[in-house]
C-alpha cells in the first residue's frame, strides 16, 4: 500500500511563538475525498478551519486512511538560524521521521519553492552542534528521502488536497498552542487573540511589558518596538 505525504508549515509570519510543520499521510491515491472548499488554512476563518480539521482531517485518521505528524521548532532555533534555516531543519526532520515510520511512502509533496540544500543544512546543524550534532544521520536520511520522493510546489496548500490537510493541521496545532499554553504563561500579551503576529495591539503590549526570550523572535521584533522595547530577564 502506497502512502502519499503532504507537508506544510504555520508560524513563518508571527513575531512570537514556534514554527510548526505538519505532515498529513494518506493511502487514498490521487482522488480528493474532501470538500472543494478545503484549501490553504490561512484562507479559512478560525471556526471553519477547526471544523475542517475535526470533521474531515481527523475523520480520515479515525477511519485508518490517514495519519498526522507535527514537528514544533522552538524560538531559540529560529533565533539561531533565522526562519528559513529553521524551516529547512524542520522539513528535513519531518520527512526523515515520517518515511521511517511509514516506509511505504511513495510521494512527498511540500508547499515551498525549493528543496533544502545539503551544504546549507550542514551549516545549520553545525551551528546547533551542542544539541543537534548527534542527529546528523537523521538529517542525512531526510535529505535522501527528499531527493527520492520529494516534490516542492509553490501554493501546493491551495492546489493539492493532502497538502491543504497538512496546512490545516499545522495552523490548528499552532493556534491551539498559542491560545492555551503560551497565553496562559504570558497572559499580559493577549496571545489568544493575535497568535503572536505583529499586530498593533501586540506591538503596544511589547512596549508596555517588554520582550520575552523564548517567546519573541530576536530577529523579528516589530519595527515600532525594535529600538524602544526592553528584553525581560526570564532567568
Amino acid at each position: 500500500m502506497t502512502w502519499f505525504l503532504g507537508i506544510d508549515e504555520a508560524g513563518k509570519g508571527p513575531v512570537a511563538g514556534p514554527l510548526v510543520v505538519a505532515a498529513f499521510m494518506h493511502n487514498l491515491g490521487h482522488d480528493n475525498p474532501l470538500p472543494d472548499v478545503f484549501r490553504d488554512s490561512k484562507k479559512l476563518s478560525e471556526k471553519r478551519r477547526e471544523a475542517a480539521y475535526e470533521d474531515h482531517v481527523m475523520r480520515l485518521v479515525r477511519e485508518g486512511h490517514a495519519a498526522v505528524y507535527v514537528q514544533e521548532t522552538p524560538v531559540e532555533i529560529i533565533d539561531e538560524l533565522g526562519m528559513e534555516g529553521a524551516w529547512r531543519l524542520a522539513i528535513t526532520e519531518t520527512v526523515a521521521k515520517c518515511v521511517e515510520a511509514w516506509p511505504e511512502v511513495g510521494l512527498v509533496m511540500i508547499d515551498g519553492p525549493r528543496m533544502p540544500n545539503r551544504d546549507q543544512l550542514t551549516k545549520d546543524v553545525q551551528r546547533l552542534m551542542t544539541f543537534r550534532a548527534a542527529e546528523w544521520p537523521m538529517y542525512e536520511r531526510g535529505l535522501a528521502a527528499l531527493k527520492r520522493y520529494g516534490r516542492f510546489l509553490v501554493k501546493a496548500d491551495d492546489l493539492i488536497w493532502y497538502v491543504s490537510a497538512a496546512s490545516i493541521a499545522a495552523k490548528v496545532y499552532r493556534d491551539r498552542a498559542m491560545t492555551t499554553f503560551w497565553h496562559h504563561k504570558y497572559p499580559e500579551y493577549n496571545l489568544a487573540q493575535h497568535k503572536g503576529y505583529g499586530t498593533k495591539q501586540h506591538t503596544q503590549l511589547i512596549l508596555e511589558h517588554g520582550l520575552v526570550p523564548g517567546l519573541h523572535h530576536r530577529t523579528r521584533v516589530p519595527h515600532k518596538a525594535r529600538n524602544r522595547a526592553v528584553w525581560r530577564d526570564e532567568k
